[in-house]
């Protein structure tokens, strides 16, 4: 029975029923050819009316599709998840299944593209299926501090780099320790967590601690933190000036101990005591001459 391509709600709905009651038929009385053929059938009728189903109607395709996909082979199944895994009401109940189905070929798909798995189905996942299927759940959009855990913690190497690298997944604080200590044996881990924009400054900090040189500076380089740039190269002299400009301190005071410091000398201390040296000395002065300059003549005859 030929489908259009994308029916209205009315015609997707009775030309569901009538592809229903006929597979029901032949499953019963068929084989596994019947199966896959059923199978293909009411898979491309989904698809294509997708949007235009009602929750019931979905419901109904769930407990079809998964009568249908309970003993087909593996190519099969693999088949029906990528076909599904882009759609997003796909049948949730069918793709949870999926995404839990020990071969990645079928698992795969689902893990990676389909977003209406919850994070209570990732965490499941990622604590229990094989290292793909951790590596398919790195590679999501979107992965919460929940998820991260789990892979952070059962990942091997391969996993742990790729959801490092994964700008959309976010990790709590026990994940970025657990993170940064297994970039201490790790020189590509640290290089990928040092790129990361919201990696917290002390885990920054602690990827530099345990760097190479050559490491150190490539981090350095790539998230540039004020506790790792240079200063400017006048910055000390301002820091210099800005001590100057503070006002001083009183001395301590000489009843606890302290030395107190010489008074400063006068001009008259200053001088020898000779009177003439002093005159001399005064005559020499930058003082003496700005006075003797605008002094009047009289003066300057009787000195």
């Amino acid at each position: 029975m030929p489908h259009t391509a994308s029916p209205k709600s009315g015609d997707a709905g009775a030309e569901s029923v009538l592809v229903i009651d006929e597979l029901i038929d032949t499953v019963a009385s068929g084989g596994a050819k019947d199966r896959l053929r059923i199978l293909q059938r009411v898979t491309d009728l989904f698809v294509a009316g997708s949007r235009s189903y009602s929750r019931q109607q979905v419901a109904l395709f769930d407990d079809v599709l998964q009568r249908l996909a309970a003993d087909i082979e593996i190519k099969a199944r693999a088949r029906l998840a990528h076909q599904l895994a882009g759609v997003d009401n796909a049948p949730i109940r069918l793709m949870r299944s999926l995404a839990f189905d020990d071969a990645i070929e079928v698992a795969g798909p689902v893990l990676v593209q389909f977003e209406q798995l919850s994070d209570a189905d990732l965490v499941e996942n990622a604590s229990t299926k094989s290292q793909d299927h951790l590596y398919a759940i790195a590679q999501r959009l979107k992965l919460s501090e929940c998820v991260t855990d789990v892979l952070v913690e059962r990942g091997n190497d391969i996993v742990v780099r790729k959801v490092a690298k994964n700008k959309g997944a976010r990790f709590s604080l026990a994940g970025y320790d657990k993170l940064t200590t297994r970039a201490q044996r790790d020189r590509r881990l640290t290089l990928i967590l040092g790129q990361r924009s919201d990696i917290p400054r002390q885990y920054f900090l602690k990827l530099l601690e345990t760097a190479s040189a050559t490491v150190r500076a490539r981090l350095e380089e790539a998230n540039p933190t004020p506790s790792t740039m240079s200063p400017p190269p006048c910055s000390a002299r301002r820091a210099r000036l800005r001590m100057n400009s503070l006002p001083r301190r009183a001395a301590p005071c000489a009843a606890f101990g302290a030395p107190r410091s010489p008074k400063p000398m006068s001009m008259r201390q200053r001088m020898p005591r000779n009177s003439s040296a002093r005159r001399s000395r005064w005559r020499s002065s930058a003082a003496f001459r700005l006075i003797w300059s605008n002094a009047p003549c009289s003066t300057r005859a009787t000195a």
